[in-house]
């Protein structure tokens, strides 16, 4: 009689190739979960530190409110953000987050939703102004995020990466208001022309933060009351120093695109794989 046992322990090609695929989706999926904790960890710490940050923005506004109006400083006031909005800026600040040399393209579905969701975002102008102050504070203090473990960058670079996102938008050309971040990541994600790739570029470099904290600084009001007071030495001054933050700006953002490592996304990008 013939034994036919061999055969039991056979497994259609068909079934192994199904289990292999179920099996690396059942990894991706905690693997992304897994991120995806790790980014709500990160978003309750940096809006902790938000909080602190957007208190003293407010404790300097609400003294310049006693000055004379000439002395209030930028055109556009700062957003003093609630609980609520300055949580959704901590999870912004979580995702919009590159280091020099990379790029936060490949996570633009996420931001969108933040965008779509808070239209406050793009549509007031405060909101970048808000976050160039804090910005300045944080340089001129060095204050930065304590790390809670290795690879999490201090809070000066995550401040950059989302003024950057916010300020590159009207700086490309793109139309004010909401919508303009999609509008932005539709030129530079597949650009097709020699100025749409000069834009991805300098987003990449994150040159239009630079751009940004170069304008919040220059913008005042008083600037513009100097001059019929032919007070041209105060204006040289603030000319000057506007100038200097630009340039250790610029500095800094050459020496860490030098620090920067390769990314396979990046690569995808330079294959013209998005």
């Amino acid at each position: 009689m013939a034994d036919y046992s061999k055969w039991d322990h056979i497994v259609d090609s068909s079934d192994e190739e199904k289990e292999r695929r179920e099996r690396k989706a059942q990894e991706a999926k905690s693997i992304e979960a897994e991120e995806k904790e790790k980014e709500i960890e990160l978003q309750v710490e940096i809006d902790r530190w938000l909080k602190r940050q957007v208190a003293q923005v407010q404790k300097d506004q609400e003294a310049k409110a006693s000055r004379p109006p000439e002395l209030t400083g930028s055109a556009f006031s700062p957003r003093i953000v609630n609980d609520e909005e300055r949580k959704v800026l901590a999870m912004l600040m979580v995702t919009a987050h590159f280091e020099v040399g990379n790029t936060n393209i490949l996570k633009h579905h996420d931001i969108f939703e933040l965008t779509r969701k808070h239209r406050w975002i793009e549509e007031d102008p405060g909101t970048l102004e808000l976050l160039c102050i804090i910005t300045r504070n944080v340089t001129q203090k060095g204050a930065s995020l304590p790390h809670s473990g290795p690879g999490i960058p201090p809070m000066h670079d995550r401040m950059v990466s989302i003024l950057n996102l916010l300020a590159a938008p009207t700086k490309a050309g793109c139309n004010p208001g909401y919508g303009k971040v999609f509008e932005l990541f539709a030129l530079i994600g597949d650009p097709k022309t020699k100025k749409a790739w000069d834009v991805r570029e300098k987003y990449n470099k994150k040159e239009y933060a630079a751009e940004a904290m170069f304008d919040s600084l220059l913008d005042k009001d008083e600037l513009s009351d100097l001059l019929p007071k032919r007070n041209y030495i105060r204006r040289l001054c603030l000319v000057l120093t506007a100038s200097i933050f630009f340039i250790a700006w610029f500095i800094y953002m050459i020496f860490t695109g030098q620090h920067s490592t390769d990314n396979p996304s990046l690569e995808k990008l330079k294959q013209g794989d998005l």
